[in-house]
């Protein structure tokens, strides 16, 4: 299953379901920490010069011109074997992971296994998502834009929705209540994801007392889902328009794949286009809604496809009825955790499928990334500046970029993956760069030669 809705039937929860069995196995297998590696790797190198100190011993004592009894000759060996074992290694560990836990406490920190602190303590690059991770997830509507009656594009803040309302606005509305899968209870709660409760929410409140009329007299008969390749939604209800009954197809998603599917004047798709990159830039996400009304079909008539190509209904000349901006801020302390991460030595990488611009803005506006190309502290002053440029492109790694360097099947060569940047494709180089970026940010030839024995079990 990999679209659409599904009906299932619970069989298993916790334990005894498939997800329960493998996280059971997995707690029965710990695996030792780096400490325990490092520890025995160090009492095998005592053990060694023991030995070798305790046959020296030996062979000295045999071999010394005053001579000595056999007993006396394995009390010296013995004597020499056993002073090398490290007796107090037990409670000087012991006590210093005490001192470690202490510390540690007063900052208000937990451990479970010593695992994770170590590999806390190992991070050279922090991946992380945007979405409820460096952002509250709280999403809020700030802003519409509607195309006016002469072709120009009108942008409102969502305050002044009311105060501006025209046929423009009102239809823009009504497409962001009816394209959305977010339900209202009774009692006014509105659950769903969060981008969905924010449309709603917003034209909730352009709209009044309407929206249960709306969606009652357009039922929805027809529903293709988001989905992560398209970046679009489509729903068809059933709506009357001057007097006579048809299909009411209104489309929604990403602007670039929305646009694609519509039929807008030159003019129109450069105005557009700097409306977006005015709001991406200010961090926001954007969503562009349109519509089409389907006629001269039986009110009977079965809709079917996924896509344009397999759809049994015309999926084109839809037209633009506006773009709606949602903001989703930055948690609170992130930029304070992102700048004692940098201080720790280590790189933040924002990974999101946002747009590009709006991913870069949230990136500057926590630390991510810098607003004007600058030198870290540890960067080297002979670093070249074009691996510079590229390190700082991959600080923000979105789905567009990933979108063009997917293998087929995902079927990564662990072989090819291992060569040079310079020999290989140019999928595997993106890959490469990706995991082996902060090398050009730092000292470029001890990371360069740590990432390339390194990058492939990452």
């Amino acid at each position: 299953m990999t679209q659409g809705k599904l009906l299932c039937v619970v069989y298993g929860t916790g334990d005894h379901t498939l997800l329960g069995q493998i996280a059971s196995k997995i707690r029965t297998a710990r695996p030792r920490s780096s400490l325990e590696i490092q520890i025995e790797h160090f009492v095998h190198i005592i053990a060694f010069v023991a030995i070798l100190v305790g046959i020296l011993s030996l062979i000295s004592n045999w071999l010394s011109p005053r001579k000595r009894t056999a007993a006396a000759i394995l009390e010296n060996a013995a004597t020499a074997f056993f002073a090398q074992v490290p007796e107090g290694l037990l409670p000087t560990v012991t006590v210093c992971l005490m001192i470690a836990s202490r510390q540690m406490a007063k900052r208000h920190v937990l451990v479970r296994k010593i695992d994770a602190v170590e590999t806390l303590g190992c991070i050279g690059v922090l991946c992380s998502d945007k979405t409820g991770t460096l952002t509250s997830g709280k999403m809020t509507a700030t802003d519409m834009v509607v195309p006016k009656p002469c072709g120009k594009l009108l942008e409102i803040p969502i305050s002044e929705v009311r105060s501006n309302w025209t046929f423009e606005v009102k239809r823009l509305v009504q497409c962001g209540l009816l394209n959305n899968s977010a339900k209202i209870s009774s009692s006014g709660e509105l659950t769903g994801s969060p981008t969905e409760v924010a449309i709603v929410s917003a034209c909730q409140d352009a709209l009044a007392n309407e929206v249960t009329s709306l969606r009652s007299s357009n039922p929805q008969i027809f529903e293709i889902p988001f989905d992560s390749g398209s970046k679009w939604m489509l729903t068809i209800h059933k709506a009357e328009r001057e007097g006579e009954m048809g299909f009411r197809a209104v489309l929604k998603g990403a602007p670039e794949r929305v646009i694609n599917l519509c039929s807008v004047s030159l003019q129109q798709h450069e105005e557009m286009e700097q409306s977006l990159e005015k709001l991406m830039a200010q961090g926001k996400r954007v969503l562009c809604l349109a519509e089409r009304w389907i006629e001269g079909l039986p009110m009977d008539y079965q809709f079917k496809g996924s896509c344009p190509e397999n759809a049994n209904f015309p999926m084109d000349e839809f037209h633009f009825c506006g773009l709606i901006a949602i903001e989703d801020p930055p948690k609170a302390g992130v930029p304070e955790s992102i700048e004692r991460i940098k201080k720790a030595g280590a790189k933040t990488v924002m990974v999101t499928g946002d747009h590009p611009s709006t991913a870069r803005a949230i990136a500057e506006r926590i630390g991510i990334v810098e607003p004007s190309p600058q030198k870290s502290e540890d960067s080297d002053s002979s670093a070249d500046p074009e691996m510079m440029e590229i390190a700082e492109r991959y600080r923000v790694v979105t789905g567009a970029m990933l979108e063009k360097q997917m293998p087929n099947n995902d079927a990564f060569d662990p072989v090819t993956m291992t060569m040079k940047p310079d020999e290989a494709p140019e999928l595997l180089l993106f890959w490469q760069r990706c995991v082996k970026h902060s090398y050009c940010m730092g000292k470029p030839k001890e990371d360069e030669c740590r990432c390339q024995h390194g990058h492939s079990s990452q």
